[in-house]
């Protein structure tokens, strides 16, 4: 007999494109641990009195939309881009930096009207079984980073329908990938970018809800029949030490003022040329107002706060929320 084993597990996507609800074929492994698709099924018993002292074994299913949560693992340049072009924009062709060799994907989220989104199908499963659902998006996703680790990334996916189908045969070395570390993160009141926050910071915790809404309608399916974006949002949780530079953010949370706070990653160098980027960059831009600061914990023998900033449109910067991913990939792998 054979038993399905944990290093057996894999996860792949492909992107549907056009085409979007099509079973696709899977043209990239998702570079962290695997995970199996949850049926989804909503099973109902039907409330009936038929003269016995028990429940029947009547039931029925009036909807499916299966769920896949890809566990937390290192964020990587290239692979960040599967959940931004699906959960923020359609974007899945990078725009060249001039003549470097860098490929800038921008993501901004929309305040005037709803962004397009990329659908993708995903194959999980193990050596036992494995399976696809077709016209997946993320609900959310959320990016957590501390010092000493990486950035680490981890989202909830729904799909239309759980089938059982074999992996897309493909070969681990087409997929390299580079982690994104550590951040410099900068927090003005005007412009993006100006001033850096440095020796303060020692985590953040990002949580974006991508506002997408599986509608079902009556069209004869037990599974949604579009995507439609309603309201994202976004929450974003910065953990500092209790210093004198903390005393500014403070005061701007009582006075609540607008902060426009700027998180940029560095990866391996690029090869400039005209272009802006001299490496690979994951950065996030970001505009809203501390909600919560709380009084100060301890960590280490220090006193820190973990202060929550809700992210909301502010027409002076014209920002909501925009993701830049610069790598050298030309387009979703």
């Amino acid at each position: 007999m054979t038993y399905g084993i944990v290093s057996a597990r894999k996860i792949q996507l492909g992107l549907e494109d056009s085409s979007a609800g099509s079973n696709t074929a899977a043209t990239a492994i998702w570079r962290g641990p695997g995970a199996q698709i949850d049926d989804g099924l909503t099973i109902v018993s039907p409330n009936e009195n038929v003269g016995l002292y028990t429940d029947t074994d009547r039931t029925y299913i009036p909807f499916k939309m299966p769920t896949l949560d890809f566990p937390e693992t290192a964020a990587t340049y290239e692979q960040m881009l599967y959940l931004l072009s699906a959960g923020v924009k359609n974007v899945t062709t990078g725009t060249s930096d001039g003549t470097g060799t860098g490929e800038i994907f921008s993501y901004p989220v929309s305040s005037s009207a709803p962004n397009t989104t990329s659908t993708y199908t995903i194959e999980a499963g193990d050596n036992i079984v494995a399976a696809y659902m077709a016209y997946s998006f993320p609900l959310s996703f959320e990016l957590t980073w501390a010092p000493k680790q990486a950035l680490m990334v981890s989202s909830k996916w729904v799909g239309r329908q759980k089938v059982a189908q074999a992996f897309t045969a493909l070969t681990l070395t087409n997929f390299p990938v580079e982690e994104i570390l550590a951040p410099t993160i900068y927090i003005d009141s005007t412009s993006v970018g100006d001033t850096q926050l440095a020796g303060t910071l020692i985590g953040y915790k990002l949580t974006y809800n991508t506002g997408l809404f599986p509608l079902a309608t009556g069209d004869g399916e037990l599974y949604f029949h579009t995507v439609v974006m309603k309201k994202p949002s976004c929450v974003l949780s910065l953990t500092y030490e209790h210093d004198t530079a903390l005393a500014t953010e403070y005061a701007a949370y009582v006075a609540q003022t607008t902060r426009l706070v700027r998180i940029k990653h560095i990866g391996s160098a690029l090869t400039v040329g005209s272009g802006l980027y001299a490496n690979k960059t994951f950065k996030i831009d970001l505009a809203g107002r501390y909600t919560a600061f709380p009084p100060f914990t301890d960590q280490d023998g220090d006193n820190i706060v973990t202060a929550e900033i809700t992210a909301g449109w502010n027409a002076a910067a014209s920002l909501f929320v925009t993701f830049t991913d610069v790598c050298t990939l030309a387009s979703v792998q």
